[in-house]
């Protein structure tokens, strides 16, 4: 079977209260620096779009990271042709 790999760029925030959440872009360019990740970051927290389930926004940007994942399926009934 064939092996598949998926890259994303995981953006991590936290709110006040030190609550963290990620934000996950799928397939980003490769080689981000740290200066253009921290600016998307701040421009998501300055955007005011996420909020904790109290309403609060997330306020500090705290890291940046690449997050590869790559899958060897086996075997998958949904795939194989019908008898």
């Amino acid at each position: 079977m064939a092996e598949v790999t998926t890259t994303n760029l995981e953006l991590q925030i936290k709110n006040a209260a030190g609550k963290a959440k990620v934000v996950r872009v799928p397939e980003p360019s490769l080689g981000l620096d740290r200066v253009t990740t921290e600016k998307a970051a701040q421009d998501l927290i300055e955007a005011n779009i996420f909020v904790d389930d109290s309403g609060d926004p997330y306020v500090t940007n705290v890291g940046a990271r690449y997050v590869k994942r790559t899958v060897d399926e086996i075997y998958n009934v949904e795939n194989e042709p019908a008898v």
